[in-house]
Order: C-alpha cells, then sequence, then structure tokens
C-alpha cells in the first residue's frame, strides 16, 4: 500500500508539470496541441512508475492512466481560465462613472419601485417602465416631481455623499455579476473545447499512462 501512495504522489506531480505546460502552451500560443496529452499521460505513468518502483503493476496503470485524464482535464480548464480571465479583466478594468445626473436618474427610480411595491398606479408614458425610463419624459410626472424636490432640499455635499453611495453600490454589485458570468462562461468554453480529437488523444494519453505506470520506471522495464 505505500508503493501505491507513493505512485500516486509521483503520478500526481507529473499530472501538474503535465497539466501546466499544456496550460501554458495553450494560453500563450492560443492553440492546443492534442499530442501533449500523450506526454501528460507518459509523465503520469513515469511518476507512478519511479514513485512505486513497479511494486503496483497493472494496479499503478490504471491509477496513473485515471490522473492523466484527470490531469488533461485541468489542463484544459486552466487555459480556458486564464483566456477568459483576461477577458474579464479588461471588463473589470473599466471606469465605472456615475454622475449627479446619474444619480438623479436613480432616485427617481427607487421612487417608483418603492411606489409599486405600496400598490400605486403609476402614470407611465407609453412604452416606459423603470426598466428603460433615462429621462424626465420617460418617468411618471409625479414621480419625477417628487425627486426633484427632494434633490432641491439636499445640501452640495448631501448629493455628492449620495452620487459616491449609488456608485459604490452599482459597483460592487456590477463585480458580483461580472465573477458570476464569468464563472459560468468559463464552465461552457471548457465543455465547448472538447472534440472528437480529445478523444483520440485521450486514448493514447491513457494507453501511455498505463503502459508506464505499470512498469517500475527503468528503461528496459524489469
Amino acid at each position: 500500500m505505500n508503493a501505491l501512495i507513493r505512485g500516486i504522489v509521483g503520478a500526481g506531480i507529473g499530472g501538474i508539470v503535465g497539466a501546466a505546460v499544456w496550460a501554458a502552451i495553450s494560453y500563450f500560443t492560443n492553440f492546443e496541441i492534442g499530442w501533449i496529452a500523450v506526454g501528460v499521460g507518459f509523465l503520469c505513468g513515469l511518476g507512478m512508475a519511479v514513485g512505486s518502483q513497479g511494486a503496483t503493476g497493472h494496479l499503478g496503470g490504471i491509477v496513473a492512466a485515471v490522473i492523466a485524464l484527470a490531469s488533461i482535464a485541468a489542463g484544459k480548464y486552466a487555459s480556458v481560465h486564464f483566456a477568459a480571465e483576461d477577458i474579464l479583466q479588461q471588463v473589470r478594468s473599466k471606469q465605472f462613472d456615475f454622475s449627479l445626473d446619474d444619480a438623479r436618474i436613480y432616485m427617481c427610480d427607487q421612487l417608483c419601485e418603492e411606489a409599486e411595491s405600496q400598490g400605486r398606479t403609476l402614470r407611465w408614458p407609453a412604452g416606459y417602465s423603470v426598466e428603460n425610463a433615462e429621462e424626465q419624459s420617460h418617468y411618471p410626472p409625479e414621480i419625477w416631481k417628487d425627486m426633484e424636490s427632494r434633490w432641491s432640499r439636499m445640501s452640495a455635499d448631501d448629493r455628492e455623499n449620495y452620487r459616491a453611495a449609488t456608485q459604490a453600490s452599482l459597483s460592487a454589485m456590477f463585480d458580483e455579476s461580472i465573477e458570476a458570468f464569468g464563472s459560468q462562461a468559463k464552465m461552457e468554453g471548457f465543455f465547448a473545447s472538447f472534440d472528437l480529437f480529445d478523444l483520440l488523444w485521450a486514448a493514447l494519453a491513457i494507453g501511455a499512462a498505463f503502459k508506464v505506470g505499470s512498469s517500475d520506471g527503468t528503461p528496459d522495464g524489469d
């Protein structure tokens, strides 16, 4: 059993190295080289053979093959992850501008939602609602008048504090949405990255991992 554990550690190290190489090449070249999967399988098998010193036989080969598959999947996911992160980082870096006029519109939206939650019927202009209203003519007159009244009673500092607090809140919501979208996009991109050729390369990787992992790690297989 100790030999198997040592073999698993060795195969795991080989898998990590192989997955890292796979992800790095895919990320920096924007191209997947399928035969690298065979190299990942070989490294997992070699790690098993060296770690167990050939004491596990075919069992070691089977375990090495499983680790090789997991490593290939990890490498593919890592390449998708880093590519997606580059895009997401560009989105995150964009300045979130929120002016005092935007703050007035936001206050109007809040007043509309509050009124509707209380069961009031608002006189929306045709074709507009809180989802697409952007200026005075888009809002119910009574709501816009209420907003103007509240805004006029606020000092300059109060208006700026309201704008800053609203911007911070909306920025946080935006960041959460980006993270949720990014996680979903990475998983969808990962599954979409597989094709029929991946099955071929995976089969060859399994064969390499099993064959090498079943040996004792010496060149002549003794």
